[in-house]
């Protein structure tokens, strides 16, 4: 049988609404935001308790504000995620791994597909920032912890 590759289209509209909801950002407000960039570390993969996930880092930064986030996103790859069965949590980094924040342990739910763990936003003038973020994947008694690829360092 074939593995089916999920669309990377559908996994970035995921995480781009989940990072909007986070931040009360709304399109239909008419206020100015300043443009903020944002990029993807590579997908990965990993399985336990019989199921496989795939995860992925995920930054956005912003220049003229000089702040930077962190998400991570884990699903169950090619089908929804069982409640509970997945966690995420966001951490936001700079060069020569120096963590910066961490984001506290977010579960998938009936009502969503995965598990979106945010950590903080932080506001300084360092010029780079990266995402390195930790999946939850539960083994029948407890989560074992998956380690996300790193993000590309983006400027703020």
């Amino acid at each position: 049988m074939e593995a089916r590759r999920f669309r990377k289209p559908s996994f970035r509209a995921l995480v781009l609404v989940a990072f909007l909801s986070a931040f009360g950002v709304s399109a239909s407000t008419g206020v100015a935001y300043a443009v903020s960039t944002s990029a993807y570390g590579n997908p990965g993969f990993f399985t336990v308790g019989g199921i496989t996930f795939e995860n992925v880092a995920h930054v956005t930064t912003d220049a003229s504000a000089h702040w930077a986030n962190a998400t991570t996103v884990t699903q169950k790859y090619g089908g929804t995620t069982p409640a509970g069965a997945a966690g995420s949590r966001g951490r936001l980094f700079i060069p020569n791994e120096v963590l910066m924040c961490e984001g506290v342990n977010t579960y998938g739910t009936t009502s969503s597909p995965s598990a979106v763990g945010r950590s903080c936003t932080k506001t300084n003038t360092i010029s780079e920032w990266y995402s390195w973020g930790v999946s939850l994947g539960w083994n029948g008694n407890g989560y074992n912890s998956y380690y996300t690829y790193k993000s590309p360092r983006l400027n703020s």
